[in-house]
């Protein structure tokens, strides 16, 4: 049956209305992918520098064994040391988790984190790190880490969580530990400016994205702490320990609100030194599906809108990113925020599909009778399986909100469920 245009917008329409409610199958979070991370930090101290290197990978990288009803598994981190003529130093971190349950250990969105620290001069460094994963012969060499050790620099700004975390009755600073990256997101993430110099009571800041003024404001609230970078319960946080310098660290509230995915230019002011660093704007949970723009593109096809995508795919391919973050804008209910809960919540559906929804037959999951339900409508509230009078397994989807009751049989025995009703 032909659908008229009138139809096919009635039905979209309820599609945005449905992507934009919370989600109910899936956790609602912002987990990181399940890659490593690593960041460094510049304290002074008296004649030597402090520098902190945290770092994290997810559990879905790591093997775990069970020992004693328990799954275990690890990693040693070694960073060898460079300036420009020789290795200088050598260190070397392990670090260990434990967990009750199977399935977390294939969790997307828990990491193993650490930080170790070593002291240097002032100079530029290259750090080269390599991380053994226990349990197998698996080493994993990173990319090299240019650091600059300079007393006259204006130190790097550290990317935190909101929300403190409580350690010990003493609510603590939590750092994202990615990179040095902000979050896109739709959670607010604070960036903290350190200052060592006791005479600054303000700092300025700019960030500009796509020659555009993000942020341009004077902040002159501080905190006044000696600071440690340090890991508790598997967080990496900022301590207050006394043999430590102290630092004002200003704090720039929900800094990643109108920032989008990409490159952003920051600008950080203190009295007459200023200092431009080019920091990275990462869609840290970016659905899968969102990877190959032209497939994404294609997807829209899913949902009634083939003129659109015919449309867009008219286009440069080069333009394929920005064209199809510019189509959902439209459909973006808070436009306060850079973040589009509409459009990646549209394609985390189309994940959680062809991950769920998959069969013997080859088809993607978000292709089949089943996946294409669950992106219009997202989890139904309830589901019920039964058989017919041929055996065949039947699964029955209800949605309250839109009145529907779904019917999916699964006939060849291979996990294809046709829509029979």
């Amino acid at each position: 049956m032909l659908l008229s245009k009138k139809n096919i917008l009635i039905i979209f329409s309820l599609i945005v209305i449905s992507i934009s409610a919370q989600h109910k199958g899936r956790p609602n979070n912002d987990s990181f992918p399940g890659s490593i991370g690593i960041e460094s930090h510049i304290i002074p101290s008296d004649t030597l520098f402090n520098c902190f290197i945290s770092f994290k990978i997810g559990f879905k990288n790591l093997v775990f064994i069970k020992e004693k009803g328990k799954y275990q598994s690890g990693i040693s981190l070694t960073i060898e040391i460079s300036d420009q003529q020789k290795i200088v130093e050598r260190i070397i971190k392990s670090s260990s988790t434990i967990v009750d349950d199977y399935d977390l250990t294939k969790s997307k969105s828990l990491f193993l984190e650490d930080v170790v620290s070593v002291k240097l001069a002032e100079g530029e460094y290259i750090f080269n790190p390599v991380i053994s994963i226990d349990n197998t012969d698996i080493e994993l060499k990173l990319k090299p880490i240019n650091v600059l050790v300079d007393s006259t620099s204006i130190f790097y700004p550290i990317v935190v969580y909101k929300d403190k975390v409580s350690i010990n009755d003493t609510d603590l600073y939590r750092l994202v530990n990615s990179e040095n990256a902000i979050p896109y997101s739709s959670k607010d993430f604070d960036i903290l400016v350190p200052v060592f110099d006791q005479t600054i009571n303000s700092v300025d800041i700019e960030i500009l994205q796509n020659d555009r003024i993000v942020i341009k404001n004077r902040f002159d609230v501080y905190e006044s702490i000696r600071m440690k970078i340090d890991s508790f319960d598997g967080k990496v946080v900022i301590d207050n320990d006394d043999s430590y310098a102290s630092v004002r660290l200003f704090k720039i509230p929900y800094v990643n609100k109108m920032l989008k995915e990409g490159m952003a230019d920051v600008k950080i002011v203190l009295g007459n030194n200023s200092e431009d660093y080019n920091i990275k704007v990462l869609w840290y949970n970016k659905p899968n599906s969102l990877r190959d723009p032209e497939s994404a593109i294609t997807m829209l096809k899913l949902i009634g809108k083939k003129a659109d995508a015919d449309i867009l795919l008219d286009e440069n391919e080069e333009k394929y990113p920005q064209i199809l973050s510019d189509y959902w804008n439209k459909f973006d209910k808070d436009t306060s925020t850079a973040f589009n809960e509409v459009y990646a919540e549209f394609y985390s559906r189309i994940d959680h599909a062809n991950e769920n929804f998959k069969h013997l037959g080859g088809i993607r999951g978000s292709f089949s009778d089943r996946g294409i339900i669950y992106i219009k409508y997202g989890d139904p509230d309830s589901i019920e399986r039964e058989y017919n009078e041929n055996y065949d397994i039947v699964e029955i989807w209800e949605y309250k909100s839109v009145g529907k009751k779904i019917y999916f049989s699964d006939i060849t025995g291979t996990g294809d469920f046709k829509r029979i009703k």
